[in-house]
């Protein structure tokens, strides 16, 4: 485009934002609608230039005059445009704060966010610790014992050609851990989209080669999967911090090189505020893109479990609050590798999510004193002092970033075992045969503890060319399926998350609906419909004497479903949400707002948390600290 039709291109654009008076651009200026397109936590008007997250969607006409491009909006209003992420359709922008809701009454525009900031899963205040004092457990290869991982490898599955794509750091290929380079094909890739410097590849911070140690360490602390490959973007600076459109454009990129480098799951130890639900958030939404396009994605649910002496609830961040990321929250292995005595730890972020009330962590892993590589001049050896080791290049480290990182290794060797699992069934796996931990509330474990031999065992029973309503297993399950570890029995869970209702009963069908079923039939397995967004319709049956009226919904809407002892109570005020009263268990002092979102009480303008009540029985919204 010649320099002279650009200009009076947006000159005519400028034209059409400032009068309102073109049909296609008038049709957009229902201000209810620009209202929604404006996230609560964006600035003031102002002259000052404001880093925003631009969503959009094609245009509603042929003409570029009449329905400008979200690109061409910025432009026109005096903004830059830096970056446009079409496989998420995102792009990130630069323009003065008055112009913002102007750009939001942009036909083409669908939500506007700031440019957030995103740190690893590590809180000085509230969890993540490090030292390099020697191993608090002395039992080598300790985590492949204690999740069975070992059983695994012995049957030669260990994550052989899949694809981990670390989205953190960066990563210290040459570190003693992995072979000091000798071993540098399993890295499939290394970029940085720091600085604009796609050639920064050094692990500055060091969280990302801890998190890789998790996965792939070949030394005394064997990883998950020690022969998975790694893609390593980096999007963390060297003290742990980035900002959420840098994650965006890791997320494009992987999309679009999905098959050229096999990218089958995605770790993301790394997290974001919540200032609104997981529809509109833009990196929930790319998220999404990047789980309907067939990749595993895996968060870590952060490390915000307690604060002013008790514990919180409600602290899961961005992205792990949306329902398609599998979501971990962090083990306590009590340094013994039977399983009896773990707990959930401290520091683990609980559930429920802010403003959509989904119900998380999706399962635990091990996440306290994991013996981890960490590169030697990094920010993170540097915090360590006491007694380092000889060379200063391993950390006892403790965080729900290593516990995401467990569960990315075990995806990996499911997928080894059975190349054609979808998200959807790799998710319902990891659920159905987590170990539940007794006296743990559902907000606080999820489904349970991460069973790396059940979770392979069951995936390689899993017919992925099953019809839906069929048994989807090559044969039956025992009525109740165990493994062994550590020389303890351990029962599987059975209890399937999705979409915030925790579910341990028989749930059945209606073929004519073709609708996603959760559950187990007959001992024969989990009734999946084989994959990606589907509608779930909750016919009118009970469960476990609970009357269960007509619902529809889908994976990603915007309405709630919960399970017992976790439904919300009170008024509603939108279509498609749902609200119960079962028992003195119930959530209390939630409000449905905008087309269904679910928030807490709001202190001058700040979403709050919540903590359990004196009793117990209750959550309830305080503002958080």
């Amino acid at each position: 485009m010649s320099h002279l039709v650009r200009r009076i291109l947006l000159a005519a654009i400028s034209a059409l934002l400032a009068a309102g008076c073109a049909e296609g651009v008038e049709d957009s200026r229902d201000l209810r609608r620009a209202e929604l397109a404006l996230a609560p936590d964006l600035p003031a008007p102002s002259f000052e230039l404001t880093r925003v997250v631009v969503q959009f969607e094609g245009p509603g006409c042929d003409s570029e005059i009449l329905c400008p491009s979200a690109a061409a909006c910025v432009e026109a209003l005096g903004g830059q445009v830096e970056a446009i992420f079409s496989n998420v359709g995102a792009l990130t922008a630069e323009l003065p704060a008055d112009q913002l809701q102007a750009l939001a009454e942009c036909s083409s525009v669908r939500r506007i966010s700031p440019d957030r900031p995103v740190i690893s899963t590590r809180n000085d205040r509230t969890g993540e610790r490090f030292n390099s004092h020697p191993a608090a457990t002395p039992v080598e290869n300790f985590v492949v014992k204690t999740t069975g991982a070992d059983q695994v490898h012995a049957r030669g599955i260990h994550g052989a050609g899949v694809t981990i794509a670390l989205v953190d750091s960066g990563l210290d290929e040459d570190h003693a851990a992995f072979g000091r380079g000798h071993g540098s094909a399993w890295v499939a890739s290394q970029s940085s989209l720091i600085g604009g410097n796609p050639n920064n590849l050094q692990d500055n911070y060091g969280h990302g080669t801890l998190v890789a140690g998790a996965i792939r360490s070949q030394n005394t602390a064997l990883g998950i999967a020690p022969e998975a490959n790694l893609l390593s973007i980096k999007v963390l600076q060297a003290d742990g911090s980035g900002r959420v459109s840098d994650v965006i454009a890791a997320l494009d990129w992987l999309i679009e090189n999905r098959d050229l480098y096999n990218v089958r799951v995605i770790n993301l130890s790394l997290s974001a505020p919540v200032f609104e639900s997981y529809t509109t958030d833009p990196l929930c939404q790319a998220v999404q893109h990047a789980v309907e396009g067939g990749i595993v994605v895996v968060g870590a649910a952060g490390n915000a479990g307690f604060g002013d002496n008790q514990t919180l609830f409600g602290g899961i961040g961005s992205p792990a609050n949306h329902p398609a990321v599998i979501t971990v929250g962090a083990s306590d292995p009590a340094n013994t590798v039977v399983r009896s005595d773990d707990s959930v730890a401290w520091f683990s972020s609980r559930g429920p999510t802010l403003f959509d009330g989904v119900a998380k962590p999706d399962l635990l892993a091990p996440g306290v004193n994991l013996r981890l590589p960490v590169p030697t001049n990094a920010t993170l050896a540097r915090l360590s002092s006491v007694h380092p080791d000889p060379d200063g290049a391993w950390l006892n480290a403790s965080g729900t970033s290593f516990s995401a990182a467990l569960v990315s290794g075990t995806v990996a060797l499911m997928l080894e075992q059975t190349p054609g699992l979808n998200p959807t069934e790799v998710k319902a796996i990891l659920e159905f045969t987590a170990q539940d931990v007794i006296n743990t509330h559902p907000l606080e474990q999820g489904a349970g503890l991460l069973n790396v031999a059940g979770a392979v065992q069951l995936a390689s029973l899993w017919l992925t060319d099953a019809e839906v309503g069929a048994d989807n297993l090559s044969s039956p399950l025992p009525d109740l399926p165990t493994s062994l570890i550590a020389g303890e029995t351990v029962l599987w869970g059975t209890t399937i998350i999705w979409n915030g209702y925790a579910l341990d009963d028989p749930v059945y069908y209606d073929l004519d609906l073709d609708v996603l079923v959760v559950g187990v039939v007959s001992g024969n397995g989990i009734i999946w419909d084989g994959g990606r967004i589907a509608t779930v319709i909750w016919l009118d049956y009970n469960i476990s004497g609970i009357s269960l009226v007509s619902i529809r919904q889908s994976a990603y809407d915007l309405g709630t479903v919960w399970g017992t002892g976790i439904i919300w109570d009170g008024g509603f005020t939108a279509y498609n949400s749902v609200s119960f009263s079962l028992s003195s268990l119930n959530l209390w002092q939630g409000r449905l707002v905008d087309f269904g979102a679910l928030q807490g009480l709001m202190v001058n303008g700040t979403p709050t948390r919540g903590m359990l009540d004196t009793d117990g029985s209750s959550v309830i919204w305080v503002p958080e600290f």
